[in-house]
């Protein structure tokens, strides 16, 4: 019986033979099929140990250029636990490139600002600091694409929590959490955007056509993306007649799960909100992304942090997250000792209150919770008239005063017919005991730390590992890449705090610095120069003068 012919795709390595001709050719070695023992995958996983440059190791002509952090990347990395996903690859065939090597390049490559899986599979060829992450092995963009795929749930979950524990456990714990948001453009077209009526129009006409081809593959799979725009329209429209808000519904044909937005620059495109907590050493704790919302993230991200970080000490938050729920979590929230949010923007020393267009700000207005009333400054009392709610379905009381109508101070407080209105909302309570607790020195003077510390996070995912825009259309395979990013933010965090940390000047350790002294003494006294100098001396010839207008001197 003939045997069954199995298909063998090479995979590339870099040769690892100690010397190499000049010219020699490279060759391209052939990984043959290995027999899987029982119960236990097999993997394309080589040490890097054996691959050399010329006639010199590739550690060692790493270490020597200064870019020993390649070395750190593999070290770290591949002492992580990878048992969930070596569990996938059960069941036979060929041996697969291990998850460690994988990951390893895919966060290098950001740490570079490389995020296109093209740019990835050029990196894994070019440069010999990824040739020390893989072992010598080339993985191509689209073996980087099947990896993402397959293991896409626990990236920017479970293993995002477990490598920052790593991270948090060699650097150590700090307790202070700052945290922000910001708006990241989608990958889709900000110029192609349908309105409600052309989108519910568009799903319809699709469908029809569809069901009058049902063997047309593209048809049915063209139906199926109108639909879910359609239902993305029905849901947002939904929401907004129950907000009681207004404006029309666009939204992305390509990108239906993005929302659109404002972008920093004040374009409107569809975009994500990312959101990120950090401790005082900018290392990222919790990580998350919405289409919209920065403050629904907080209890998730505060739970999160919790896993990875232990229960924090100190939150700061900025004025976009002055909102009752999320103030809620610090009186609700047994475990947080300290919750520090302004109602205003604070630059310098303030503003720590939001700006009233009024002279008489609402601040100045003291409430009486017994008597339910408030007292202005001329000394009267405003009770409550009448009861509302917001487009967002939150409650509120107003309260108005009849003696306005005398008062000296109605030009300066209001210009209203039925004089000054005070609306008191169902978490006002909670934002006057934030607004007493920003008055404080002590916490003004804490608070001021938050900017130093997560606003360069968001700097450095931006300047140097190129996050200005997602490359990758859906939420899912948002949340999955911006979840990278944020763990090759801090790989780069362990990088610089471990040689920080190391008690060498400069932030290099000892180490670093005796072996380059050692390394510069070796190479000058192996140097032509110094060699030809011995030579002369013991030859006893006279070293070569310097001449200066006169006969030889030597300096």
């Amino acid at each position: 019986m003939a045997a069954k012919r199995r298909d063998k795709r090479p995979a590339k390595r870099i040769d690892n033979s100690g010397h190499q001709g000049l010219f020699a050719a490279t060759e391209w070695v052939v990984a043959e099929d290995r027999p899987e023992p029982s119960g236990k995958a097999v993997f394309l996983n080589p040490s890097p140990r054996g691959i050399w440059l010329g006639c010199r190791r590739l550690e060692d002509h790493l270490r020597e250029c200064g870019e020993a952090e390649a070395l750190l990347v593999r070290e770290f990395v591949g002492g992580l636990n990878w048992e969930s996903f070596e569990n996938r690859y059960l069941g036979g065939g060929r041996p697969a490139y291990h998850p460690a090597l994988m990951v390893s390049l895919i966060l290098f490559g950001l740490m570079q600002g490389r995020s296109s899986l093209r740019e990835l599979e050029k990196i894994a060829q070019m440069d010999v600091r990824c040739w020390w992450l893989t072992g010598g092995l080339q993985p191509d963009y689209t073996a980087i694409c099947r990896f993402l795929k397959l293991h896409g749930e626990d990236l920017p979950a479970s293993f995002f929590e477990e490598l920052t524990r790593e991270v948090i456990k060699r650097v150590g714990r700090n307790g202070t959490l700052a945290g922000d948001g910001t708006v990241v453009q989608a990958a889709a077209s900000r110029y192609r955007r349908l309105q409600q009526e052309v989108a519910l129009e568009q799903a319809r006409e699709a469908r029809e056509q569809a069901q009058a081809k049902p063997e047309d593959q593209q048809l049915q799979e063209q139906a199926a993306a109108a639909e879910q725009v359609a239902q993305v329209v029905e849901q947002r429209k939904a929401a907004r007649e129950k907000s009681r808000r207004k404006g029309a519904i666009q939204v992305s044909p390509t990108e239906p799960e993005a929302v659109i937005q404002p972008l920093k620059n004040k374009v409107f495109a569809p975009a994500y909100r990312p959101s990120v907590l950090a401790n005082a050493d900018r290392v990222v704790v919790a990580q998350g992304i919405h289409p919209t919302s920065e403050t629904v993230l907080v209890e998730g991200l505060l739970a999160q942090s919790k896993r990875v970080n232990g229960v924090p000490e100190v939150l700061m938050l900025d004025a976009g997250y002055f909102d009752g729920k999320v103030l809620g979590l610090g009186v609700e929230d047994p475990d947080l000792k300290h919750l520090l949010c302004p109602e205003g923007k604070v630059n310098g020393e303030g503003p720590w209150e939001r700006p009233s267009k009024s002279a008489v700000p609402k601040s100045v207005f003291e409430y009486e919770e017994g008597q339910d009333r408030y007292r202005c400054p001329a000394g009267e009392y405003l009770t409550p008239r009448e009861k509302g709610t917001t487009e967002r379905g939150k409650g509120y009381v107003v309260y108005r005063s009849k003696a306005c109508r005398k008062c000296a101070l109605r030009k300066e407080c209001t210009s209203g017919q039925r004089g000054r209105e005070i609306k008191r909302y169902e978490d006002e309570e909670l934002k006057e005991a934030m607004r007493e607790v920003m008055r404080q020195p002590g916490a003004q003077r804490l608070y001021r730390r938050r900017q130093a510390i997560v606003e360069p996070v968001f700097a450095e995912l931006q300047q140097l590992q190129g996050l200005r825009r997602f490359r990758r259309f859906g939420l899912r395979a948002v949340a999955l890449e911006f979840s990278l990013h944020i763990m090759a933010h801090n790989l780069r965090r362990l990088i610089v705090l471990t040689a920080k940390r190391a008690g060498g000047p400069f932030g290099l350790p000892f180490s670093e610095i005796f072996g380059s002294v050692y390394r510069t003494i070796r190479d000058w006294l192996n140097s032509p120069r110094f060699l030809g100098f011995l030579r002369r001396l013991r030859a006893g010839m006279p070293r070569q003068g310097v001449s200066y207008g006169h006969a030889g001197f030597c300096a």
